[in-house]
């Protein structure tokens, strides 16, 4: 009992020197409610494989810029850096938006699919 009445003591006498730091203690912290994450609505992508040429005149290390169209309208900047083998032909893939014209994410009526 000597050991309860003594923490008790020693509480009280924390709050009175220390008030706004005593103040919480002893009580439980609740979680912030926080608001519903809205989910974005995901597209449809498909990957595509893209060829660049590389231009006449760079060395191994230098970036050059290539400009794709996905869609009508919709341009897409690629930066590529020319490797240390020396190439003529780059080969990439991107991640680009379904048309949902074609199904295909490219707007050539030659690669439609039938489903």
């Amino acid at each position: 009992m000597q050991v309860t009445t003594l923490l008790e003591r020693s509480l009280a006498k924390c709050k009175e020197l220390f008030p706004n730091l005593s103040s919480g203690y002893n009580t439980l912290k609740r979680k912030k409610q926080t608001s519903p994450k809205k989910k974005k609505t995901e597209a449809k992508v498909i990957k595509k494989a893209f060829d660049a040429t590389v231009p006449a005149g760079l060395s191994a290390g230098d970036t050059f810029v290539v400009t794709l169209t996905l869609r009508e309208g919709e341009e897409r900047k690629v930066r590529l850096t020319v490797p240390d083998k020396p190439v003529k032909v780059l080969r990439f893939s991107l991640e680009v938006p379904v048309d949902e014209a074609t199904l295909d994410g490219c707007p050539s009526p030659k690669k439609r699919r039938d489903s």
